[in-house]
């Protein structure tokens, strides 16, 4: 037990430095390009970040917890997983080049197509990350990953100050994503070592499959909910107030899940060699809640307090009206880590069909009145109803 407990506390050393340094940086990034960019920039960019998160649900398929959970791996399952996934890679990209064309003109912007083209690349370049991430995960190497993720911020936030600097606009935003993406996943190659073979094997992938069907399914869905107030407000209203909402949620993300990431990427793992005991699973399960919500809390209610002064000092008066939905959000992050924490015991023990379960409570929370110019905040205060039911569903 001493053993587990020092793997989990250096593991979330490592990624509580990862997430400090790459979520820092990238904080640091944003109010940068918030000077130089308008709110439009960022609404056009949470529109299609939406499909790209999706697609990145696909494109895992769950075999990245699929392979940690397992007890031992061969270099077979390994590269069964490693052409799966490149192949949903391909599909996916292959739909989404296609859908192109119908997303720009849904939404009124036709610079949307070039952009989700441009960006679709990603999706490829994200599918060769993630046997990677399983392979340093399962030696809990996170102090890689952390190099991999602050290498990626920080040369693609340059990059994109730069171009933003010299008028590229909204391209500066799509370039930093798309670079972030291709030079963490040149480290994490370059960290593992690790190539894959010439070989699939059906009986691995059905048991990859397997574990992740449904893990996949309650990821679609939360990602479909916690992005649906974006495209609503975009479609509904207009890409500036999107811009507003998109840039409050990447701010409130920054205290909600900094600690939060860090404590769940370390804590799988570790947790996964407790599967077969109940009694020490749920004695360890509750010491890291205990602990993060102790140290959660202060910060989350400091944040909220402090948004309004925070915005004056950084921010020109076309940022004001994002200072309310931060607020709002910093609530909703305060039981984000009941939500992630209890989803890792589930996937620990195994049970990735009781994450379908969330169904209920995604479309319980679409019973809001959406008419009304005030419907943004009555939208993202719905969205703590539907994070607090959820974080304590399980």
């Amino acid at each position: 037990m001493a053993s587990l407990n020092r793997k989990i506390g250096i593991g979330t050393l490592w990624n509580f430095l990862e997430l400090f340094l790459s979520k820092s940086a990238t904080t640091l990034f944003t109010i940068f390009l918030a000077t130089l960019l308008a709110p439009k920039d960022f609404g056009l960019i949470a529109i299609i970040a939406v499909v790209f998160e999706l697609s990145g649900v696909l494109v895992n398929a769950g075999f990245t917890q699929a392979l940690i959970r397992s007890k031992t791996v061969s270099d077979r399952e390994l590269s069964t997983a490693f052409w799966g996934n490149l192949g949903i890679a391909a599909v996916v990209y292959l739909v989404v080049f296609l859908l192109s064309g119908q997303i720009a003109a849904f939404f009124g912007e036709p610079i949307l197509k070039l952009m989700v083209q441009v960006l679709g690349v990603g999706i490829l370049v994200n599918s060769f990350r993630i046997v990677q991430t399983a392979i340093l995960s399962r030696r809990m190497d996170f102090r890689s990953q952390m190099v991999a993720a602050t290498a990626g911020t920080i040369i693609s936030g340059l990059i994109a100050i730069t171009m933003a600097y010299h008028g590229f606009g909204v391209w500066s935003l799509v370039a930093q994503m798309l670079i972030s993406q291709i030079v963490a996943t040149g480290v994490l190659w370059f960290s593992t070592r690790w190539v894959p073979m010439w070989a699939f094997d059906r009986v691995a992938f059905r048991y990859l499959f397997d574990f992740g069907k449904f893990l996949v399914i309650a990821n679609v869905l939360n990602v479909a909910f916690k992005n649906s107030y974006a495209l609503v407000i975009a479609k509904l209203f207009s890409p500036e107030l999107t811009g507003l909402y998109y840039f409050a949620t990447k701010l409130s993300n920054l205290a909600a899940q900094q600690l939060t990431g860090a404590l769940q990427k370390s804590s799988f793992p570790a947790l996964s060699t407790l599967q077969d005991d109940n009694t020490q699973l749920r004695h360890k399960y509750r010491q890291i809640i205990q602990l993060t919500m102790f140290v959660m809390a202060p910060i989350m209610f400091m944040f909220m307090a402090l948004a309004g002064p925070v915005f004056e000092l950084l921010f020109d008066e076309r940022w004001n009206d994002a200072v309310v939905f931060t607020q709002l959000l910093c609530v909703a992050g305060l039981l984000y880590p009941v939500h992630s924490l209890n989803i890792n015991v589930l996937m620990v023990k195994g049970y990735t069909n009781k994450l379908i379960s969330c169904i209920n409570s995604v479309w319980s929370a679409w019973n809001c009145d959406w008419s009304g110019y005030r419907f943004h905040y009555c939208a993202t205060a719905q969205q703590l109803l539907y994070s607090q039911a959820h974080s304590l569903w399980f």
